[in-house]
């Protein structure tokens, strides 16, 4: 990994760890997104599931007819994952964009709001492509920019977020054009549509 790669995600990890008391409240606003989420990964085979980003673990117990491998940068989020940790999922401190796993480790990823929190959006997606299993899926749940309005909207607020380590302009191009991912799904979510959940099949 590059060192600028290394220095933002370092500085990502002191973030989230700091950030960690105040995230209860960022899950109430997610939490109706997971759900939808967890409707799509029941579609799917039951097998080995990679949570990229776990963050403190709300999406574990949706996770419980899965073999479940989470990682995170952020110790303190796993502490508190590891409180909600009731079938047996392995917790790993790890950086997404440089994992130990071997290739087609996984039957399906997880990316829940991951991408625009990350270093180098494109370098996780390489990793996450490179542990999945030939026919595994990657589900991602993530704010996208929108045409128009809103996606001059999301440029003119990008400098004031990004203190918290997000990115608000950020196209679903990066993972609708992958080119060794094969689209299965896309759902918009929210009154503005400004979140998705992509559904991608290797």
């Amino acid at each position: 990994m590059s060192k600028t790669g290394s220095q933002s995600n370092f500085k990502t990890k002191r973030f989230y760890n700091l950030f960690q008391p105040f995230y209860p409240l960022v899950n109430l606003f997610l939490s109706s997104h997971k759900r939808k989420l967890k409707d799509h990964l029941d579609l799917l085979p039951k097998g080995e599931l990679l949570d990229v980003g776990v963050g403190s673990g709300e999406m574990l117990p949706l996770y419980s007819e899965h073999t479940v491998t989470g990682i995170d940068l952020s110790e303190k989020m796993l502490e508190v994952a590891e409180k909600k940790n009731g079938h047996g999922a392995k917790l790993l401190i790890m950086d997404g964009q440089e994992m130990s796993f071997n290739d087609g480790a996984f039957d399906i990823a997880v990316l829940c709001h991951t991408l625009s929190v990350t270093a180098n959006p494109t370098l996780l997606l390489n990793e996450v492509v490179r542990v999945l299993k030939p026919g595994g899926h990657l589900l991602v749940l993530n704010h996208f920019s929108r045409p128009g309005m809103l996606s001059w909207i999301d440029k003119i607020i990008s400098p004031l977020v990004r203190a918290f380590h997000f990115k608000t302009y950020f196209s679903n191009e990066v993972v609708l054009n992958y080119s060794n991912l094969e689209e299965v799904t896309v759902e918009y979510l929210g009154f503005l549509k400004t979140y998705q959940i992509i559904v991608l099949k290797k």
